[in-house]
């Protein structure tokens, strides 16, 4: 109570009316409270609890108590709304359902990409976070060089873009770490109820900063990635996401990515090179094969200009651009340029082994 107070004093006296407090509250191990003499006693005194392992979920009611009193909604991680049952497994709490809950759901990981659905289904407003479309301090892809976690796979500006709130098993075509997922694997999973819809308050992209040491950095986890959840958070689902059928749906994923991509190419990112005196978002290595001794090149976003080397240097800004197939011979060195003359990490391609 004194926390809070504090905190409304702090609004208060800058003019702002706090709405909204985040409780935290993820990630709490099961034994944090066993051997404590003063949780001990009071689990004498009160062995409706259950022991505990449900400690937290008596915490969380406490807390929602003392917010709603203030008027103010109790936000935090996913763990807020649930408990556990017998078997020791996630269960959404029906004790906390429509009384100003919000849990922000970032597990998506394995069996529990239909937590969100779950939550939702059961009387709660959600804010999806999905580990494995939104996190912006992942690694965009599993390159050596590039900087990032990975514990939760690799997420890219695709990734939060083909995301679908309504449909989450429509769009994960492919696990964390970039392979194909049977779609049989979803079977058993809750699917989230048309009524719920209305429960999906909005997504959210974290960005945790124990690997971030500058402003640079923080840009270039974020951009372009953050381009993908904002167009899913402000034009919400995607019609594609509805399409039942998968062939035709990959199909119409891939054309509006496709378009999508060209948009960021050839007119955001030249915006993000001015805006503010310019942005260090991503510049993404330009993808090459050899073919009937022709070396073809593209990049993910098409409107960034590839420049090529054939002297075992990197390419700078002077080099030649590269406007279709080139003859393959010896080593090529490809690099993405912006309009500001940033280049990407470089791309080698020794022909001879070809």
């Amino acid at each position: 109570e004194k926390v809070v107070d504090e905190l409304l004093e702090m609004y208060k006296d800058a003019g702002l009316q706090l709405k909204v407090l985040h409780a935290g509250g993820d990630e709490v191990p099961a034994s944090s409270w066993t051997d404590s003499p003063i949780c001990k006693e009071f689990l004498k005194s009160h062995p409706e609890i259950g022991g505990p392992v449900q400690l937290q979920a008596y915490f969380e009611g406490r807390l929602l108590e003392i917010l709603s009193e203030r008027g103010l909604m109790m936000a935090g991680w996913e763990e807020i709304a649930l408990l556990k049952d017998e078997e020791g497994k996630w269960i959404p709490n029906p004790d906390f359902a429509g009384r100003g809950m919000l849990p922000f759901v970032w597990n998506s990981l394995g069996n529990s990409l239909d937590l969100g659905n779950r939550i939702a289904n059961a009387g709660y407003p959600v804010v999806l976070c999905n580990v494995e479309n939104f996190y912006m301090d992942l690694a965009y892809n599993h390159h050596p060089a590039e900087p990032g976690l990975y514990w939760g796979g690799f997420v890219n500006t695709r990734r939060a873009f083909t995301f679908a709130p309504y449909h989450v098993f429509n769009t994960t075509l492919n696990d964390r770490f970039g392979r194909p997922i049977d779609p049989a694997r979803f079977e058993g999973m809750e699917a989230l109820e048309v009524n719920a819809r209305k429960q999906i308050y909005g997504l959210e992209g974290p960005i945790w900063s124990e690997t971030i040491k500058n402003r640079e950095m923080l840009e270039y986890y974020y951009l372009p990635k953050m381009l993908g959840l904002a167009e899913r958070a402000w034009s919400g689902q995607a019609w594609w996401g509805d399409i039942t059928g998968r062939d035709e749906r990959i199909k119409a994923i891939d054309s509006d990515w496709s378009s999508f991509a060209h948009h960021i190419g050839h007119r955001e990112m030249p915006r993000l090179d001015h805006l503010f005196g310019g942005f260090n978002y991503r510049l993404p290595a330009p993808g090459a094969i050899v073919k009937e001794g022709q070396l073809l090149a593209n990049v993910d976003f098409p409107g960034l200009v590839i420049r090529y080397s054939t002297d075992g240097k990197e390419p700078g800004i002077d080099s030649p651009v590269y406007e279709g197939p080139i003859e393959a011979a010896g080593t090529i060195a490809l690099r993405t340029f912006d309009t500001r003359g940033r280049g990407s990490r470089t791309t080698w391609v020794d022909c001879k082994v070809r």
